[in-house]
């Protein structure tokens, strides 16, 4: 079997709600994105396919109130529920969206949608109007999700980031908010706290497995003792002396520890392959984006995987057996 672990839907009933109420970022979205039947269709030609349904955002560029957020997170969750039920063999796990503009109806639905509607994780903005997932009102919702022993998919969404982003550079930007997500949890701690929390990143975690070098030699490795980055004027004073590298080591191994998939679209190869070098055969799963840019990436992700130089046990993992692990499935 091969579970694709970052596969989208948009329940077209939760589209319509949004409609009615004026929210027309989804108004143009495909078929197959809001319709599961014509998902299945598409999907008898890989019988051996199976989908982990990603949530899109809320319609957060609409000043959601926090009662509005709930109805509308609740609304979205009970539909991916009810599709789950209905397509158990295909659509075998789901992640929760999140109402993040109160992070007490954050946990609370995060608790609902676990233990009610049996999904296996939730979904969060790489930045949430210029917040980050390691900041301290959003560190509660981790814990929690470490408590679970559930995994947290990040994912960039430039519209509601702070960013000034040039036109038409949305794909870039969605890359830079993911390095930038997975920079800061690295260094905020939460490793440590929690040190089996499961954050699974998209794109195969941007920059980070082809740079990760140059970001440990200007930046962790400038760190003090205290983990806290140093003036890159002070190599140049009399007397400095090289810091201890403990802490740093430690911030930048973090790097490793997120979990990523496979969505590289095109020639997918060569990327894939540094992400298995990066984060080991135990952490890297197949995840297409499924079906956006387009229905036509899976296939072409398939083969990718298929044509690496790995052992076959490895291959396995990333296409089954790792994400099962993770969502104890």
């Amino acid at each position: 079997m091969k579970i694709d672990a970052y596969s989208h839907i948009l329940p077209e009933i939760y589209r319509q709600a949004l409609l009615k109420r004026g929210d027309m970022e989804y108004v143009h979205s495909p078929r197959i994105l809001t319709h599961t039947e014509v998902r299945m269709e598409f999907l008898k030609d890989f019988p051996d396919v199976a989908n982990v349904l990603i949530p899109m955002q809320l319609p957060w560029t609409s000043n959601l109130s926090a009662e509005t957020a709930v109805y509308l997170a609740k609304l979205h969750n009970d539909a991916v529920a009810a599709e789950m039920q209905e397509y158990p063999d295909t659509l075998i796990a789901a992640v929760a969206v999140m109402p993040l503009n109160d992070i007490d109806n954050c946990i609370a639905e995060a608790d609902r949608a676990i233990n009610q509607l049996g999904m296996k994780g939730i979904h969060l903005p790489c930045s949430f109007f210029g917040e980050g997932p390691d900041s301290d009102r959003i560190r509660p919702l981790l814990e929690r999700m470490a408590e679970f022993d559930l995994p947290v998919w990040l994912h960039p969404w430039p519209a509601i980031s702070k960013r000034v982003v040039a036109p038409g550079s949305g794909g870039w930007e969605m890359l830079a908010e993911t390095a930038d997500a997975m920079f800061h949890l690295a260094c905020s701690g939460i490793f440590e706290k929690c040190p089996d929390i499961k954050i699974v990143v998209h794109h195969g975690g941007a920059y980070i497995p082809f740079f990760h070098y140059r970001m440990k030699s200007q930046h962790f490795d400038m760190m003090g003792p205290d983990g806290k980055v140093m003036p890159p004027s002070r190599a140049y004073e009399d007397g400095f002396t090289e810091p201890d590298h403990t802490a740093s080591d430690m911030y930048y191994n973090n790097l490793r520890k997120f979990y990523a998939d496979t969505a590289f679209y095109g020639i997918a190869a060569p990327p894939i392959k540094a992400c298995y070098d990066f984060y080991g055969p135990d952490r890297l799963l197949f995840g297409t984006d499924f079906p956006l840019p387009t229905e036509r990436e899976l296939a072409p992700t398939i083969d990718a995987v298929n044509s690496l130089d790995i052992p076959d046990a490895d291959r396995e993992k990333i296409y089954e057996s790792n994400i099962k692990r993770i969502l104890k499935l």
